[in-house]
């Protein structure tokens, strides 16, 4: 037998797993998984790097820690870069190729707008890593709270000549975010909601937050995301990302991402009509609210006859379609019934359950 070996944070442990389908309760007994360690504070991605043999983590905070292991004894980990090598301290993408590290993240400081940052990191023979910048976007308008997506999951292309970037929204579901006053009116901005493409040869790169600008660029894959946090290749070289759907229950996504589409953020989402753009939205009759969120406790589902109107002709590439059996408990706009897909025929569900808040994926 081939041993698989996958590793997964289940924070704020390092677990390891012999599981192409890595679970936390083992239910096939020819699965087996241990605790390989605890991790730092804040971690959130891990990768390994076949150049040295490592596996590689990374924190929310900008630190990169190894992780060193000698037979027999226990598993440890090693801090290799911080925020000030690489000028990310919002760090939430990793991807590892041969003997090169690429990290993904922003710039945040309060007060002023914020940026996003793709940075590249080389192991040298000395075994140190030597750290140099691919992307830096323009200033653009941070919104300052926890549906302030930033830019995210990335991986590399099956050529390995190109890194895919996500790039999330600045909103929940489209609403106005001043933050504190600092950019009235801002909703999206060209920089948000998207994915790019970029060559991993690329050093400086700038970004311009200016929609015109990015169109005749060629760095943008695709559009309409809210939080496409993990992106991966299939074996056939196709393109999926996990999506998180806002504090509504409408379902999270799982997309195939084909270039230059649009996946239907701010004015669909998991399959379902934002509620805020039509004129005559009550959002004490939504019953997809629950009035317990985060939205809705700092009143950001409102009546919002400024909402953007879908562009007309815009065509939307939905989420894939999930018959069950699992991840699938819909609730109906209309009635705000709970549905349990599998056990209802003609029903569907793009994609999971909502709120389940996918976060990784990975095809082996």
């Amino acid at each position: 037998m081939i041993r698989k070996e996958l590793y997964f944070l289940i924070l704020p442990f390092l677990v390891h797993s012999f599981s192409i389908d890595a679970q936390s309760i083992i239910m096939n007994p020819d699965i087996q998984h241990e605790q390989l360690m605890e991790v730092q504070p804040m971690a959130v991605r891990i990768a390994k790097c076949d150049g040295d043999g490592h596996l590689y983590y990374i924190s929310f905070n900008g630190d990169v820690y190894r992780i060193d292991q000698e037979p027999g004894l226990p598993a440890t980990d090693a801090l290799i870069a911080t925020e000030a090598d690489h000028g990310i301290n919002y760090l939430q993408g990793l991807a590892i190729s041969d003997s090169t590290i690429y990290l993904s993240g922003n710039y945040k400081e309060a007060g002023v707008p914020g940026y996003g940052i793709v940075a590249r990191g080389q192991l040298q023979v000395n075994g140190t890593w030597a750290w140099s910048n691919l992307m830096t976007t323009q200033p653009y308008a941070s919104s300052a709270h926890l549906f302030d997506h930033a830019f995210s999951g990335l991986c590399l292309n099956p050529a390995k000549d190109s890194l895919i970037v996500c790039s999330g929204s600045r909103t929940d579901h489209g609403e106005v975010q001043v933050s504190g006053g600092m950019f009235p009116g801002y909703r999206e901005v060209p920089l948000t909601s998207a994915i790019f493409q970029l060559p991993v040869t690329a050093t400086n790169l700038i970004l311009q937050n200016d929609s015109a600008w990015l169109s005749a660029s060629g760095y943008v894959f695709a559009r309409g995301f809210r939080n496409a946090f993990d992106v991966s290749y299939d074996k056939n070289g196709n393109l999926f990302a996990v999506e998180n759907s806002g504090d509504r229950d409408d379902p999270d996504e799982l997309n195939w991402i084909q270039h230059g589409h649009h996946y239907g953020f701010p004015w669909v989402m998991g399959g379902n009509f934002t509620g805020q753009q039509s004129l005559s939205y009550d959002p004490t009759t939504d019953l997809l609210i629950n009035h317990g969120c985060l939205a809705w406790q700092n009143n950001f589902f409102y009546n919002d006859p400024g909402y953007p109107q879908m562009p007309p002709g815009l065509v939307i590439t939905q989420g894939l379609r999930n018959s069950g059996p699992d991840v699938d408990i819909w609730r109906s706009p209309a009635t705000g019934n709970v549905i349990d897909v599998s056990n209802s025929p003609g029903y569907q569900i793009r994609t999971f359950t909502s709120h389940k808040s996918p976060l990784g994926f990975s095809f082996r």
